[in-house]
């Protein structure tokens, strides 16, 4: 047989590269294990390589569908990996037309006792899901918490349970411990969990459903002074009774932070949403390089009063945003807040390359683009025929020194939205804006533009507006960034 003659290590590579493919996909690892009946000298290899078994994927639902164990498959994965380094996962999601609860939660608790709590030194990474199971994680973890072993070694640790409805203040983070001690804790997620550890060495924290109160929010950067990322996820803005307003907001100096994520979909409404500044705006963090931003239109969110002072971000690189409003109205005062006006205070946007808009206008970056000569002839002769961008009047007097050099160093930009106006925006960057070299739009991007735009020589139109007849001579948008730049159509939308 060919297999014969590969040598040991060839075959150790397939191996590996099998199980990587499945771990990271989430799918049961059974390849290592039908490779492994090729031949007996590939089973001896198999069985011979504990690193091959490292990686252990515990999904509840795949391994009841094909009646396997749960039991018996942990015990053989964790027994074959000694004495390496292990990254566990637990997926512990299965329909109830497998197991009724009670029985789910004896077969993780057995898992918990007899497999990874004489494991744990070993473990490096453990990643529970357990989403659509109702149990806390106090009843769940009981076992490990009792015990109360050290992870010496771990530096990954991530907790999703089903969300909760009632939020929690950041500082429940630190009211449960798993472990005695993780001193190499590095990365945290929680969803719907809590969570207690010293985390001075966490560089990574990931965290659904967040009450952002001033005094737990400052103790947490007190105590975590390696953060390089941070997501926040499902804000909770508290009403004004309860964000310490009696507490002086002073800055609160984040030097390692490189990564911002803050998702306010799940803000909550009132009418004190566009009045108050919250306790992120104190934060200054001059090393920051990618700032990634969303909103619900459902919610009342000013951006200068929830994000970060911008004057600090000296070196961002990087802007997402994801349903940003340009303007935000407020039902109860119809106070109108301007959003534009937080990107207008950055101190150098010549330094962002790469951004990202998903149902987001870049008219909300408060830029004033200079119309290119051939346009504003067209515009001039026929001024109804031209789709022409128009800055807010109350922008017109807030832009300062030339708009022609702001925003100079852009290389990528990345469009996802319904809406052909965004495109036109991107179209209008592009005419004056050579250094963009990639452009990415998703799918309905695209549909949107091909439907109403329309580029012909003197520039970008309606296509209701020109007519059938001139639309005749035109190109698609489509194919005019793509002799421009290097185009991408993305199948799906941005993540």
């Amino acid at each position: 047989m060919i297999t014969e003659n590969l040598p040991t290590e060839t075959i150790i590579q397939i191996f590996k590269t099998t199980t990587d493919l499945e771990f990271r996909a989430g799918r049961l690892p059974v390849s290592l294990l039908n490779c492994a009946e090729v031949c007996q000298r590939w089973r001896s290899i198999a069985l011979r390589t504990p690193d091959l078994f490292t990686q252990i994927l515990i999904p509840f639902s795949q391994l009841r569908e094909r009646n396997f164990s749960i039991t018996k498959w942990a015990k053989f994965w964790f027994d074959q990996s000694r004495p390496y380094p292990i990254a566990v996962v637990i997926d512990f999601n299965l329909p109830n037309l497998f197991e009724p609860d009670h029985g789910r939660f004896r077969t993780f608790h057995t898992l918990l006792q007899d497999h990874l709590i004489p494991n744990i030194s070993r473990l490096i990474s453990f990643h529970y899901d357990g989403t659509r199971f109702n149990r806390s994680t106090v009843d769940l973890f009981c076992p490990l918490v009792e015990i109360n072993v050290d992870a010496p070694i771990l530096e990954e640790l991530v907790i999703k349970c089903p969300k909760v409805t009632v939020f929690w203040p950041l500082i429940d983070i630190r009211s449960q411990n798993f472990f005695a001690s993780n001193p190499k804790l590095r990365s945290l997620t929680l969803r719907g969990s809590e969570y207690q550890a010293p985390l001075n060495n966490l560089t990574s924290l990931d965290v659904y459903c967040m009450n952002l109160l001033d005094v737990p929010f400052r103790q947490l950067v007190k105590d975590c002074p390696k953060l390089e990322a941070i997501a926040f996820r499902d804000i909770f803005l508290p009403p004004v009774k309860y964000s310490n307003l009696d507490i002086q907001l002073s800055p609160i100096p984040i030097p390692s932070l490189r990564h911002l994520t803050l998702d306010f979909q799940g803000a909550v409404k009132g009418n004190w949403m566009d009045i108050y500044k919250h306790v992120l705006t104190s934060v200054v963090a001059p090393n920051l390089q990618s700032l990634s931003v969303s909103t619900s239109p459902k919610f009342f969110v000013s951006l200068p009063n929830v994000l970060p002072n911008p004057s600090s971000l000296t070196n961002l690189r990087t802007l997402k945003l994801r349903g940003i409003p340009e303007e935000v109205k407020n039902r109860y005062t119809h106070r109108i807040t301007n959003n534009s006006y937080w990107f207008l205070d950055l101190p150098n946007p010549n330094r962002i390359e790469e951004l990202h808009l998903s149902n987001s206008s870049g008219e909300v970056l408060g830029i004033e683009l200079p119309i290119p000569t051939t346009l504003r002839t067209q515009r001039t002769q026929q001024p109804r025929h031209y789709s022409e961008y128009r800055p807010p009047q109350s922008l017109l007097t807030l832009s300062s020194g030339d708009p022609a050099a702001q925003f100079t160093s852009l290389t990528s930009i990345t469009v996802d939205s319904n809406n052909a106006e965004h495109v036109l925006w991107l179209c209008r960057v592009l005419q004056v804006r050579p250094t963009v070299r990639t452009v990415c739009l998703s799918r309905a991007a695209c549909i949107q533009s091909a439907l109403h735009l329309i580029v012909t020589k003197h520039g970008v139109f309606s296509r209701r507006e020109l007519g059938p007849e001139m639309c005749n001579n035109g190109v698609s948008v489509e194919y005019w960034i793509g002799e421009r730049v290097k185009l991408r159509v993305l199948s799906a939308g941005l993540e």
